[in-house]
Parts: structure tokens; sequence; C-alpha cells
């Protein structure tokens, strides 16, 4: 009668930890951004995996991104305007996990990254004398 409750029991246990493994198995994980800098409404491919479509949620720092298309590993986003430095998140909305970008993501407006190289030198004034 003992082993009989027991197997009940460990079957129930073993049914409640399998149920609970599928529900909070999807976390998603953020393996890269195919950019570090784009400018508002531009396509961001981020690679990673935990990801389906109807419980997805992505983030670029504070702002709410729209995904276009998710295949392959692969989510496609438009960059959100509101956009703030920071890593991308993307959520399980069943479950809440979040996962996170390791790279930090630059909010661009023309689309190209900081040259200094492209600066010009100091410039030099000729001094006067006067309140200005």
């Amino acid at each position: 009668m003992k082993a009989s409750l027991f197997s009940k029991f460990g079957v129930w246990i073993c049914s409640l930890l399998l149920f609970y493994s599928v529900v909070n198995a999807q976390i998603p994980v953020v393996e890269a951004l195919d950019k570090s800098f784009a400018p508002v409404g531009d396509t961001v491919t981020i690679s990673g995996s935990g990801t389906d479509a109807s419980i997805i949620h992505v983030q670029f720092g504070s702002a709410e991104a729209e995904i276009v298309s998710i295949a392959d590993a692969q989510l496609k986003t438009l960059v959100p305007g509101g956009t703030t430095f920071s890593s991308v998140s993307v959520s399980n909305t069943t479950n809440g996990n979040i996962g996170y970008s390791s790279q930090l993501f630059f909010i661009s407006f023309n689309g190209t990254a900081f040259d200094p190289s492209l600066l010009t030198g100091p410039s030099t004034f000729a001094a006067q004398s006067g309140i200005f």
C-alpha cells in the first residue's frame, strides 16, 4: 500500500516538474546583433534562441520594437523611436524570462558610425582686447 501511494505521488511530482520545465523552457538567449548602431526605422537582426513569435517582446533600451519576422533563430526588428543607449532585451511574455544582448546598441542619425578622423585640427584665432 505504501509503495502504491509513493508511486502515485512520484508520478504526480514528475508530471508537475515536466509541465513546469516545458512552460519555463523558453528562456530567450540573445547571441548577437547584426548591427551595433542604426537609425530609427532600420532593420536589426537578432540571433539567438528561445524565440516564439506569439510570446516575444523586444525592446531597444526603453522603447518597444516592432518584430518584422522570426525564422531560423533570427528575429528581425525595426529600430523604434525613443531607443536609448542600452542592451537589446528579448522577453518571454508567458513566463517573464528576459534575455539581454551583451553588446550595447547605439542609435545613429545618419546610419554611419562616428569617425574622429573627419574632425579638423585645432583652430587659432587672433587675440583681441576688450569686452566681448
